[in-house]
């Protein structure tokens, strides 16, 4: 079933991701720079969500989302597809 009429709000039904009001600064910024054409990165320690949260965020906005794990061995021809 549709949460409020908006399949982009189903992601709220099925997600366990908690939304604290820090998550949800977090996502409100990231957002409005988005929008604005700035560009955006997410650092952090392993583990501490960026990927979870920027997942939710894409979920809401109906964007795709795609992962990647970059580090020093990466090569061109494995980000090129």
């Amino acid at each position: 079933a549709l949460v409020g009429g908006d399949p982009r709000l189903e992601v709220l039904a099925e997600t366990k991701y908690v939304l604290t009001l820090h998550c949800v600064v977090k996502m409100e910024l990231i957002f409005l720079r988005i929008r604005a054409g700035v560009p955006i990165v997410i650092m952090g320690e392993t583990g501490c969500g960026k990927t979870s949260l920027i997942s939710f965020l894409a979920g809401l906005c109906g964007a795709n989302f795609y992962v990647l794990n970059l580090h020093a061995g990466v090569s061109l021809e494995e980000l090129v597809c």
